[in-house]
């Protein structure tokens, strides 16, 4: 029993080292290859142990039914499915950019009715929240708090992913009461040089502006 938990922390060890010198994760197939050493049984294991243990994580791949692993980064939710963990890890990962909802199935393998099915899981607990970018229906998702990129919201000049047109007129009237304000200013400092240069033409321009 001791040699078999000796063994055990050993396979968990080798992994933990050699996700360790691949900051960015590792796929099954590449992670195979680095433990060649070790009994496939005792690596399935030992990776079950330290996802079960929070140490390390599994990310979705770039191709469907991939997937990474690698030291845990991100946050680990409590009383969480995989499934739950997985897109919520995606999500986080995204940042204030989110990730749009066909980005999430195509990363995950999920099928359409499972991966609404956990969105709307995690949409219940607060720990995310959709939103429509501006100019497309099309959803995006992010963390709960995050606060989204103004490439999403359409910065100042829009309001709930609308233009705000009482703004922009606002804004153009003051624009245009500044261009005005200049355009007297200059004006009275051109009419005051060539008062006092009445005699010398060159010097009423040079001294105009």
């Amino acid at each position: 029993m001791v040699k078999e938990e000796e063994e055990a922390s050993a396979s968990q060890a080798s992994v933990l080292a050699v996700l360790a010198s691949n900051e960015n994760g590792l796929s099954n197939e590449d992670l195979m290859k680095r433990t060649t050493g070790m009994d496939v049984k005792a690596r399935g294991e030992a990776v079950n142990v330290l996802l079960s243990s929070g140490k390390i994580e599994m990310l979705p791949g770039h191709t469907s039914g991939a997937f990474i692993l690698r030291l845990r980064k991100g946050t680990q939710i409590a009383d969480a499915t995989h499934e739950e963990q997985l897109i919520y890890s995606l999500i986080e990962e995204s940042g204030r950019k989110g990730i749009w909802i066909r980005d999430i199935r195509d990363r995950t393998g999920l099928s359409q009715t499972q991966m609404r099915k956990v969105l709307k899981v995690l949409e219940q607990r607060k720990l995310v929240k959709s939103i429509k970018a501006v100019g497309t229906t099309k959803k995006c998702y992010m963390l709960y708090d995050m606060v989204a990129d103004e490439s999403l919201t359409g910065g100042t000049f829009y309001s709930d992913q609308q233009l705000d047109s009482q703004f922009v007129e606002t804004l153009a009237h003051i624009c245009v009461a500044m261009l005005q304000i200049i355009e007297k200013a200059l004006q009275s400092k051109r009419k005051l040089s060539e008062d006092n240069h009445k005699n010398d033409p060159s010097a009423a321009r040079e001294f105009a502006f």
